[in-house]
Formats: structure tokens, sequence, C-alpha cells
């Protein structure tokens, strides 16, 4: 079905797409991350404030999958060296500046690779950020 429909319909295959997944289950909470989008954690903390007040900090829960982050490149050259075309202009086949995404199918072989972290939060969560 999917072969014949990229016969119909070659453009489909540059067509592509991140993902951002957030789920919060009791203190558990479980990111997965596939592309250039973030999630950010605000929690709140009495130790970081003054006279006792308490303070909002963010910690970063997700990385960035982009030529631009430096553990994403060097795995990408890695899993590429005999291509000296790999990224060229600062973007992946000078293309596409995301490291993972679905589809894209002509840039890549298929395989999954997702960023996933789950992480008990015993700290006093406040909201998560989805960018």
């Amino acid at each position: 079905m999917v072969e014949q429909e990229m016969e119909e319909r070659p453009d489909l295959v540059s067509i592509g797409s991140c993902v951002l997944l957030v789920l919060l289950h009791g203190n558990d909470l479980c990111t997965l991350n596939l592309g250039d989008s973030r999630a950010v954690l605000a929690t709140c903390s009495t130790s970081n404030g003054i006279n006792g007040n308490e303070r909002l900090k963010a910690i970063q829960l997700t990385d960035s999958h982009t030529v631009d982050n430096e553990d994403e490149r060097t795995q990408l050259l890695a899993s590429h060296p005999d291509d000296p075309k790999t990224i060229v202009s600062g973007r992946v086949k000078g293309k596409l500046k995301v490291t993972r995404a679905f589809g894209v199918g002509y840039l890549k072989k298929i395989r999954s690779y997702a960023c996933l972290d789950n992480t008990n939060r015993e700290m006093k969560m406040i909201l998560v950020v989805l960018a």
C-alpha cells in the first residue's frame, strides 16, 4: 500500500514532522522528543529564594535534534563516514536542519531513534512548557 502510494505521490517522500510528547503519571514525568521541539519544566524551589521565598527554576527536559547540537552532528557524521555531503551549509544533505524526524524518507534510512526520558520528579512541579 505504501509503495503504491509512493509511486502515485512521489512528493510524499519529502514530507516530515517532529514530535514532542509529555506524559505525567503521578510523580513520573515522561518525555519523548524527535526533532527540534523543546520541553522545559518549571519547578518551585525555596532554597534559591531570598528569606525563604519561593523561586521558579527551569529544567530543560529535551535536547534539540539539529545539526547545531554538537552531539547530534557528531553522531550523524559517525554514522555516515564515507559521505562527504552528510552536512552541507549547516543542514543534513544541505536540505534539513533537524537530524531526527519522521517522514522525509529520501534523506535517511528508516529507523526508530526517538529520545525518551522517564524521570521521577519529587520536587514541586509548576508547569511544563512545550515549544
